[in-house]
């Protein structure tokens, strides 16, 4: 028999708030076959006998009638928003466990919580039980990381939103006090975030390294050596949080309730009061301007607790 298949498609962010069911299912069934995010799988390669590209050509029938898929039909898990992706795969003859969208429909319930009740009836409810992860960590790294001074902070300015992002202006002046406590700053970030690294360069005058062409593996060494750790709802903070860096992450047109880090020690700041559009968001950002109201102060203040919590 193949091993048990999960279909879950997304970005970082989206395979990290997916670990601990995967885990739980691990758990009860062995090692996986992931159809998703397969460079996110690397992270956790212990959970998986296979990955695969959810772009993958051979998977191609989990989006298409009639398309392709694997002829070693087995047992599956879908975690998916289109019903029609477990409807297919039951007719060309797998064996669906369990199916439900990635997102819960229930306000206010994390998305991760959701996720593990999903996947109850095959993994088992003592293992799906989310006090059972909600301060585990998720992600394990013994990937080498560039050679740093050590204490450092890893700032991440940016996100999958700009709509989710704090005004850079802000990350800047926070900077110095960081440096004043004896951190180092790094600041880290991907393609899509060259716009805002760069203007953060511009606004800061203090020394900083910056990072944008590690691997995974490699970015998840650089965030598990970290003394601190602050950045948006990003799926670099989902990763922050995973490897148990002390992480402060903001959030303004998402809610933490649903989409906040799951890890040991991480520390959430919100808009002391949110305007309609962003106290009802479920699933995307929400055109409003509420995470501006955040102050470096209220920011500074979260990471001088967690800082000081990680030291004694």
């Amino acid at each position: 028999m193949p091993p048990l298949t999960v279909v879950r498609a997304g970005a970082l962010g989206d395979f990290v708030v997916t670990l601990p069911a995967l885990r739980a299912l691990v758990e009860a069934r062995g090692p996986l076959r992931l159809v998703g995010n397969a460079g996110a799988g690397t992270l956790a390669p212990e959970l998986f006998a296979e990955l695969h590209s959810v772009d993958d050509p051979a998977w191609v029938g989990l989006f298409a009638d009639g398309g392709a898929l694997p002829t070693d039909r087995g047992e599956v898990v879908v975690l998916m928003r289109d019903p029609s992706v477990a409807a297919r795969l039951r007719a060309a003859g797998w064996r669906v466990l369990a199916a439900g969208p990635p997102f819960p429909t229930e306000p206010g319930r994390h998305v991760a919580e959701h996720l593990l009740s999903v996947v109850a009836l095959v993994a088992g409810a003592a293992r799906s039980a989310a006090a059972h992860w909600r301060h585990r960590t998720t992600v394990s790294t013994g990937h080498a990381i560039p050679r740093l001074e050590r204490p450092y902070v890893v700032v991440h300015p940016g996100s999958g939103s700009p709509r989710k992002n704090w005004p850079v202006d802000r990350f800047a002046a926070m900077l110095p006090a960081l440096r004043a406590r004896g951190l180092a700053v790094v600041v880290v970030g991907g393609p899509a975030d060259r716009a805002v690294v760069e203007d953060l360069l511009d606004l800061d005058r203090g020394p900083l390294r910056v990072f944008e062409e590690l691997s995974l593996p490699e970015l998840a060494g650089l965030l598990r050596g970290a003394a601190l750790y602050v950045g948006n709802d990003s799926g670099v903070s989902h990763l922050a949080g995973a490897v148990g860096a002390p992480s402060v992450v903001l959030f303004g047109p998402t809610l933490a309730a649903r989409w906040a880090p799951w890890g040991p020690r991480v520390q959430v700041v919100e808009p002391a009061h949110r305007c309609p559009l962003c106290a009802g968001a479920q699933e995307r950002p929400v055109a409003c301007r509420c995470i501006e109201t955040i102050e470096p102060d209220a920011v500074l203040a979260a990471a001088k607790d967690l800082v000081e919590r990680a030291a004694a």
